[in-house]
């Protein structure tokens, strides 16, 4: 049950309304009536409807008090109902998107300071509109400003006064408000409600060493590593109808990993590690395979709206097909959600067109030191300090953060408050597989829940250190 929180100012027949209407809800609850006149008729209607009431001054709302007084009552979400003054900016930040307000006009018209009550019918009368109405919305930082949820209209006839248009409103007022706001906190409840994903999207392939077969794909790996805070990691990818598809996925439910793997005709992905002479890997990625052909889906849409964070990276987006679904959703996530590219420089499989795009697709660049100098002979930064070539992809990419990682020397973040460096601790290290995507996973898991960048830089480097003294890029995450 959410708490909502009625603010009224005058006689208080839409806060009535509301509350006889959420009286026998199972999701709303209305736990107050504020008003910040004493004389108010709408205290008395709550009163006998037994709903508490608060009453408040100008200086009460601009001290602060009002917002303790919100806590109080553990407001889920507050309802303007013919309340005169403007809502600091200080609840409308807290609330955000869990305010809304009626309007007795068809907004943008007859709106503003000064706009309310019959000083609206007044203005629309003597303009000689021909109609007029209600306008339900969001409430920011301006008055009669947010996003508008609903509109109804009424006629105005030459021969009605402003009262004859007021009575019109009021109608309309009873009619719609109360559904209305109801239709959209139940929506708001039901998206939050729902899992948030972190999406690492591209490759999933198996490596085929000389010792035997291991799962590769960076994108898992940083979606395995940004779970937990209540955020679910998912990776997006494409599998072959064979054996080797069948073992990704039993791999990603052995690990407790979400994915959405699309099943497509092509044989799943795999790297072949050969040993030269002198016993140094060399790598063969395979082409025309299944993470090559990840197909746009409906599935993938839904998946899309409700990110928190996406990952993607250069090698994904080698064909055609993968990426245009990769930048789809990328376009489709929702605007705040966090876009990181973590480039991923392999053999042949990058281009200059593709890194430009991709830096202008995201908001934070996660690179290594051997990939920075590729990047920076790139762009036309060649020769440039390291921190000097990363302000330069913050400036002229339009970025939030760069993330340097370099390796036994240390990493860096870039960021708009100045620099955070950290060594990299001294610690055993079994294998380095998938610490760079442990890393990202830890460092988004952890800027998202609301730690600070060297806050999220410090978790970062513990995670991928314990990775680097673990086998394989998906231990078991350490309680």
């Amino acid at each position: 049950m959410k708490n909502l929180v009625i603010f009224a100012s005058g006689s208080g027949t839409n806060a009535e309304n509301l509350i006889k209407y959420f009286a026998n809800s199972k999701d709303f609850n209305i736990a107050a009536v504020f008003c910040n006149r004493p004389d108010a008729f709408v205290l008395q209607r709550a009163a006998r409807l037994g709903v508490p009431t608060e009453v408040f001054c100008k200086a009460d709302l601009e001290s602060g008090r009002v917002a303790g007084m919100l806590l109080k009552y553990d407001a889920w979400a507050l309802i303007l109902a013919g309340f005169l003054m403007m809502v600091p900016e200080e609840i409308v930040r807290t609330y955000s998107g869990r305010i809304i307000n009626i309007h007795p006009a068809l907004l943008p018209k007859y709106g503003g300071r000064g706009m309310h009550g019959m000083h609206v019918h007044e203005a629309v009368v003597a303009a000689g509109e021909q109609e007029s109405g209600i306008t339900i919305h969001l409430v920011d930082e301006q008055y009669d400003h947010g996003k508008t949820l609903f509109q109804a209209k009424c006629d105005v006839l030459p021969c009605d006064t402003a009262m004859d248009v007021a009575a019109k409103i009021h109608l309309l007022e009873q009619e719609h408000f109360p559904e209305v706001v109801d239709g959209y906190l139940s929506n708001l409840l039901k998206s939050q409600d729902m899992k948030h994903y972190v999406a690492g999207i591209g490759e999933a392939l198996w490596d085929m060493l000389p010792s035997g077969k291991q799962l590769g794909g960076a994108p898992a790996n940083f979606a395995y590593h940004a779970c937990g805070d209540g955020l679910e990691g998912i990776a997006v990818s494409a599998i072959g109808k064979d054996a080797l598809g069948e073992e990704i996925v039993a791999s990603f439910k052995e690990h407790g990993l979400c994915y959405n793997l699309a099943e497509v005709d092509f044989p799943t992905g795999t790297v072949q590690v050969t040993l030269s002479g002198r016993g140094i890997p060399q790598y063969e990625i395979m082409e025309g395979v299944a993470w090559d052909n990840i197909p746009w889906t409906d599935e993938l849409e839904a998946i899309a709206a409700r990110c928190r964070a996406v990952c993607f990276g250069s090698l994904a987006q080698r064909s055609p097909v993968s990426r245009e679904t990769i930048r789809r959703f990328l376009k489709t996530v929702p605007g705040e959600c966090l876009k990181v590219f973590d480039i991923n420089l392999r053999q042949h499989f990058y281009s200059e067109d593709i890194i430009r795009d991709s830096l202008h697709l995201c908001d934070i660049l996660k690179i290594n030191d051997e990939e920075l100098v590729t990047v920076a002979g790139m762009l036309g930064y060649a020769g440039l300090e390291q921190g000097v070539v990363c302000g330069h992809l913050r400036k002229d990419f339009g970025l939030q953060m760069v993330i340097l990682t370099c390796g036994i020397n240390g990493s860096y973040i870039y960021y708009d408050g100045g620099m955070s460096f950290l060594n990299t601790p001294d610690s055993e290290v079994v294998d380095t597989v998938g610490a760079g995507d442990s890393f990202g996973g830890a460092f988004v898991r952890s800027i998202l829940s609301g730690k600070s960048v060297p806050e999220a830089h410090r978790i970062a480097v513990d995670v991928s250190t314990w990775v680097c003294g673990c086998h394989g890029a998906m231990p078991p995450v350490k309680e």
